[in-house]
């Protein structure tokens, strides 16, 4: 058996890297790193051929091996990319990251990703192209192993700047094509794909004409999250009437909703739309949210899935006895930032709240626990931070004195900056073992 094994291994990567040897001999004496499915797949782009996204027919696994077979394990396999938030300039790391059972010593696959971002670079793939074609942007990954893949480590990294002066929004990084995804044995044939969203901060706000916006946001697990609508009329707009579907895995009540003169949340066909109507004797301000939704996001939910807060009709938007006659619509996603983990008191990140005066929650915001300067990450200058703060020579704002209160007793001390410090110093493990549960 053992030696059937082997053999089907070697034959699996000489089928998957036909071309591979070539390409890094080219590559060896050239500097560059090169992909051996890149013309291949740049080729079947053309073709119009796209990633396999969708749970799909599992064909069974061939030879005798002893180790599980693929069907064991595919109702749960997956192959992700992860999203981040990133601010101008910075350089945002994308990392491949699967779940199949530690199972997949093979990938080959083509990435698009937003033509904005700037293309830095690649670590560890055995072997990437990066190219573009008609316009759009690629970066082409092939990588195997002699060892399986481990489940939840990042397999490969894609890096790319949010060049300066970028406009805040999401940005994209999706699966193009998948041409093997595979175990030494068989491909995978019933597999998720995820995608990834990247929410840049810290530049020009987007430029929109005329119309109607959802705007994106991120959540975690078993929490909340806040999708806000906001005109752009040149401040003329006076009344909206619209219908606004949702994914059906949210939850939105009758409390959730806020800044609508009139709404109804119901569900029709098997899908969910939350009807909005509101109207002023003055015009609504371009770029102030009109209506706050403040979706419940399941406990199930996994870090890179996606919820979509769509437009689905608008019946009015006006401005006194006028229509807007040519206006544009753009569509919400709420991106998971992080699982649930049922085992542990203390979650990786926190969700700050902004309430209304009636106490409706009109705002959310996602960062990481420990993070004192808003800057999406805990480290020592966290730390640091928050103990200047208590020796009174530093400020720290209420949002920041939110994500420092690590053990969430209300206040943020000097035990906070001594348990962020612990946190960091045992390699960002766990919050339960640094807060003593």
């Amino acid at each position: 058996m053992k030696k059937e094994g082997n053999i089907m291994k070697k034959n699996k990567l000489m089928k998957v890297s036909a071309v591979l040897a070539t390409a890094l001999m080219a590559a060896s004496a050239t500097g560059m790193t090169t992909s051996a499915a890149s013309m291949k797949n740049a080729e079947a782009l053309r073709g119009g051929r796209t990633a396999r996204s969708a749970t799909r027919t599992t064909r069974r696994s061939k030879g005798g091996s002893s180790k599980t077979s693929i069907e064991e394990v595919e109702s749960e396999v997956s192959i992700a990319l992860q999203g981040k938030k990133a601010k101008v300039g910075e350089i945002v790391e994308i990392p491949l990251i699967m779940n199949t059972g530690n199972q997949c010593t093979c990938y080959d696959l083509l990435v698009e990703y937003d033509a904005r971002f700037e293309f830095v670079g690649v670590s560890g793939a055995k072997a990437s192209c990066d190219f573009e074609d008609s316009g759009r942007k690629y970066v082409s990954l092939v990588g195997y192993d002699a060892a399986p893949y481990q489940d939840g480590e990042a397999v490969a990294t894609i890096k790319l700047r949010v060049p300066e002066g970028a406009e805040n929004d999401d940005y994209f990084v999706n699966f193009s094509q998948i041409t093997s995804f595979s175990t030494d044995y068989d491909d995978f044939e019933n597999y998720e794909t995820k995608n990834a969203v990247v929410t840049v901060t810290g530049g020009v706000e987007k430029a929109m004409t005329d119309g109607l916006r959802l705007k994106s946001t991120v959540g975690v697990a078993g929490d909340s999250a806040v999708v806000d609508l906001v005109p752009h009329s040149s401040n003329k707009c006076t009344a909206f009437d619209m219908l606004v579907e949702y994914d059906s895995r949210l939850t939105l009540e009758d409390k959730d909703v806020s800044g609508a003169n009139a709404f109804c949340i119901f569900e029709e066909g098997g899908k969910s739309y939350v009807s909005l109507v509101g109207y002023s004797n003055e015009a609504f301000r371009d770029g102030d949210p009109l209506v706050h939704l403040n979706f419940h996001i399941p406990a199930d939910a996994t870090a890179n899935d996606t919820y979509e807060v769509k437009i689905n009709t608008v019946t009015d938007f006006s401005s006194g006895n006028a229509a807007f006659e040519s206006y544009d619509t753009e569509d919400a996603v709420i991106s998971i930032f992080e699982s649930s983990r049922p085992n542990e008191r203390y979650q990786e990140h926190k969700v700050y709240k902004k309430y209304s005066q009636s106490g409706k929650v009109i705002g959310s915001m996602v960062s990481m626990r420990g993070d004192a300067n808003v800057d999406g990450k805990a480290d020592v200058r966290d730390a640091a931070k928050v103990a200047r703060y208590c020796a009174g020579t530093k400020d720290i704002d209420e949002v920041g004195q939110f994500f420092a209160d690590v053990d969430d007793n209300g206040k943020m001390d000097v035990r906070d900056a001594a348990k962020i410090a612990r946190y960091v110093a045992a390699g960002r493990t766990s919050w339960d073992k640094v807060n003593g549960k």
